[in-house]
């Protein structure tokens, strides 16, 4: 019952794969090992490594990459940031 512009139109799904296409060149740019498994999403500073549950495991390609970037973050932390800001 509320007004129509609460309810925006969905996505033209071309650009959301163009979208995506364009965060996975960026992400895949990025000098860090990404490896898919488990049920978890973390990085590991010992290893300099971000684990991800499959693509697949998440509800959107849009929340795999949110959480992607998340992770990532971590690292950004320990490349840019060394002095123990977390």
């Amino acid at each position: 019952g509320l007004p129509t512009h609460y309810y925006p139109e969905p996505p033209d799904p071309k650009a959301i794969g163009g979208l995506s296409a364009g965060v996975q060149a960026f992400l895949d740019a990025i000098p860090i090992r990404v490896v898919h498994g488990g049920d978890s999403a973390h990085y590991t500073p010992s290893t300099d490594t971000v684990t991800l549950p499959p693509p697949q495991a998440f509800h959107s390609i849009e929340a795999y990459f949110s959480t992607r970037c998340h992770e990532l973050g971590h690292n950004a932390v320990t490349r840019i940031m060394p002095h123990g800001f977390r």
